[in-house]
């Protein structure tokens, strides 16, 4: 009769009720287990198999009962997920149009006119961007071109530009502030950062970029002269000067030719770093202080001299 103390309180009134015995929930189960015990034509062997199926099969029920729980749990999940969709869908068409990206309907008759012409112009001059496929740098230059060709007011570049990103992207600016999400400079520098293209990254592509096949050398100009404009950008760097821009060679090429352990040591104001005189002394003090730290050591332990990374020696 152990058997019977293997299920739950449900399995047993279960049994109960298959062999005929009128069980009910207030009973206790040790007063169930002895009416199924002591009824008549009780066989231990035969209740037992029975007792062994009720319980699988209330296991089965149970996992039916959770599977569609589960069920209903993700139905629910993802009709909020549908409607949440739809708002932010609606969300940022308003985004749109309060940018700009429609045409105000209460503009006068001309204005409208020149605006859905430009508007209409853009889209057939401008692919969508692919951030796959397309460098987001000179897209923004590409777009920013056209949109001068059109005549169309820099603040309804942001609205004219949202119609042409893909909607992850549109999702992302329209996160920011309502003030600074309307202002391009600003949506143009958090593109830009968003895909990583720091002047580091723009110096690189200056340097490395190559001509396409179906490309012509006019575009080509025009890619790394864009590369080298957003380069000198990022860096703030006025050059006005032959002078200006014969630092900015140097101080690339020191830069380049800077050990690993250099640029490690430097790491945290590389880009800060925009002085050729001032890189070389730099430098020349972080490679003193490395042959003075390689000499062998004295009797004691010591070296004949400590510099510190600025090349003063230290008082001892």
């Amino acid at each position: 009769m152990a058997f019977l103390g293997k299920g739950k309180k449900q399995d047993m009134l279960q049994l109960a009720e298959e062999l005929g015995i009128n069980a009910t929930l207030n009973m206790t189960v040790p007063s169930i287990k002895i009416a199924i015990t002591n009824s008549e034509g009780y066989e231990e062997e035969f209740v037992k198999n029975l007792y062994e199926t009720v319980i699988a099969n209330g296991k089965r029920l149970e996992e039916l009962e959770r599977a569609e729980k589960i069920r209903l749990e993700e139905l629910v999940k993802e009709q909020a997920l549908k409607e949440k969709e739809l708002q932010l869908k609606f969300d940022l068409e308003r985004f749109k149009i309060e940018s700009g990206f429609r045409v105000n309907d209460e503009s006068n008759d001309s204005t409208n006119a020149c605006s859905v012409t430009s508007n209409l112009n853009l889209k057939k001059l401008i692919p969508d961007f692919d951030p796959k496929q397309s460098d987001i740098s000179l897209y923004l230059v590409i777009f920013e071109c056209q949109a001068k060709r059109a005549s169309i007011e820099k603040k309804e570049w942001v609205g004219q530009l949202l119609g042409l990103l893909p909607l992850d992207i549109v999702q992302f600016i329209a996160r920011e502030p309502e003030e600074q999400a309307e202002n391009y400079d600003y949506v143009k520098k958090l593109l830009l950062k968003r895909f990583k293209l720091s002047p580091e990254v723009f110096r690189q592509k200056f340097v490395q970029h190559q001509k396409k096949s179906d490309s012509t050398w006019k575009d080509f100009s025009f890619e790394i002269t864009n590369y080298l404009d957003e380069w000198l950008i990022g860096l703030y760097i006025e050059i006005n000067t032959f002078q200006d821009l014969e630092d900015l060679m140097v101080v690339d090429q020191l830069k380049k030719r800077a050990n690993a352990s250099m640029k490690d040591h430097f790491l945290d104001n590389w880009a800060n770093l925009k002085s050729a005189t001032q890189i070389a002394e730099l430098f020349d003090n972080y490679e003193d202080v490395r042959k003075v730290n390689s000499k062998p050591m004295d009797r004691w332990g010591r070296n004949d001299k400590i510099l510190t990374y600025s090349g003063v020696k230290e008082k001892k």
